[in-house]
């Protein structure tokens, strides 16, 4: 298989990365966080059946994975070991996000976004352990010398072959992954680079993955090959949840048929098999209202939130917010600066709108098309000049004009259908910027 370039992250030699976890907009929302300060617990289960007793289990810190690796901390938040009838608890606080790893050497397990409700609803409260599997590949990278591969949000890490670029991680338990690349250009300078998630589910050893970076800046926001509700860039970000919402949440009518909502569960219902660009699609379904209606209604949006829901994201650099899309009546594209915490009084939105065709069309947005809309702006914003600062938003003076005024900031991307019946979205990514611009 062969693994395609989503994100590159150049990084200096002082790194100061702002993350945060997950938070909705108006609608329902998915999980990510530990819901509980009284802690998680299950019972592991070998693949023969039997209890694995006395195996270790180690809670990884998910929301800050990338700062505590660019400064060589562990990202191991705390440990247990499992008692005589295979069962660990760790003790958490609440908000969370982080993944549960165990190994013993042969077996082993990995489960993202871990919270006792899922333990329960997913697992019946066992987790089976599968037989660990080794990663290979090779990097064939003619832009910087490759040094060292890891898998986001994880301990796994090994190092290239100078000569082959060649790699191999060994005893990894079988989950879907990120593939980081850490690689040194001719001036010195660290750049990581990330690949295509690999799904490592029976996995051969025989098989590798040959990896080619490519030299144009440009984030894949998401392909929805996964068929989950995070964004691509999610695991590395601590966050990158989709939300779905619909009219009736301010008095219209239209229901939210597919996705009922963004959770995980009920995400992957609304994936097609066939996409604009590559194999799957996201498909949102919403009823048509009446004739004559003057205002935007029936609705439904799906929002992207990039990473974390207490900062704000840095496009300032973006040149096109591109995507594959079709359905009927029009696509109103949003990219989102509102308050995170404070109360401070904000909602500004930078918007474009297009009208959707049965065939799949490119749709390519840039900062000079978008429109500014300051919905929410409070009367004085000089007196909110320290909550700007927290939320990494201009220090404004005055509400905003232009896409340069709002400085580029922002925490999400909506896309709204309205006036028909269904909107189809593939293949969403940002060009002229890497994963190290938005975060500075």
């Amino acid at each position: 298989m062969s693994c395609r370039w989503l994100i590159s992250v150049a990084i200096s030699s002082v790194a100061v990365i702002f993350w945060g976890c997950f938070e909705s907009g108006a609608g329902p929302h998915a999980g990510g966080t530990i819901e509980t300060t009284n802690g998680i617990t299950a019972m592991v289960m070998r693949p023969d059946g039997v209890v694995a007793s006395n195996t270790k289990v180690y809670l990884l810190n998910e929301k800050e994975w990338v700062t505590n690796i660019i400064n060589g901390n562990s990202i191991v938040i705390d440990s247990a070991v499992t008692n005589d009838s295979g069962v660990f608890k760790f003790n958490v606080d609440s908000g969370t996000v982080a993944s549960i790893m165990a190994s013993d050497g042969s077996n082993g397990f990995l489960i993202r976004e871990v919270s006792q409700q899922r333990l329960n609803k997913e697992y019946w409260g066992k987790i089976s352990m599968r037989a660990l599997v080794t990663y290979n590949g090779v990097i064939m990278d003619s832009l910087a010398a490759s040094k060292q591969v890891l898998l986001a949000g994880t301990p796994f890490s090994a190092d290239v072959d100078e000569s082959t670029g060649g790699f191999s991680l060994k005893s990894v338990p079988q989950q879907h992954y990120s593939v980081l690349i850490r690689s040194v250009k001719a001036d010195g300078s660290e750049v990581f680079f990330v690949a295509d998630e690999v799904e490592l589910d029976g996995r051969l050893e025989t098989q590798v993955d040959t990896i080619v970076p490519t030299p144009r800046k440009f984030v894949l926001l998401d392909d929805f090959e996964d068929r989950d509700n995070r964004n691509s860039i999610g695991p590395l970000l601590g966050g990158g949840y989709w939300d779905a919402y619909s009219d009736e949440y301010v008095g219209g009518s239209s229901k939210l048929l597919m996705p009922l909502n963004a959770a995980p569960l009920n995400f992957s219902s609304a994936i097609l098999n066939e996409g604009g660009e590559r194999g799957k699609a996201l498909k949102v379904l919403y009823t048509e209202g009446g004739a004559g209606l003057d205002k935007p209604y029936p609705f439904v949006t799906v929002e992207l939130n990039l990473g974390g829901s207490d900062i704000h994201y840095n496009l300032s650099a973006f040149d096109t917010l591109s995507f594959f899309a079709r359905g009927t009546g029009n696509l109103v594209i949003e990219l989102i600066q509102n308050p995170i915490k404070g109360g401070y009084p904000l909602h500004v939105v930078a918007m474009d709108s297009v009208a959707l065709t049965a065939d799949w069309g490119l749709v390519s947005i840039t900062p000079d098309n978008l429109r500014i809309i300051a919905s929410v702006f409070p009367d004085a914003p000089e007196k909110h000049h320290a909550q700007f600062l927290s939320a990494k938003l201009p220090l404004y003076i005055k509400k905003p004009e232009s896409w340069q005024e709002m400085g580029g900031m922002i925490r999400s991307i909506r896309f709204i259908g309205t006036g028909g019946s269904e909107f189809q979205l593939d293949h969403i990514r940002l060009d002229g910027i890497n994963l190290g611009d938005m975060v500075k």
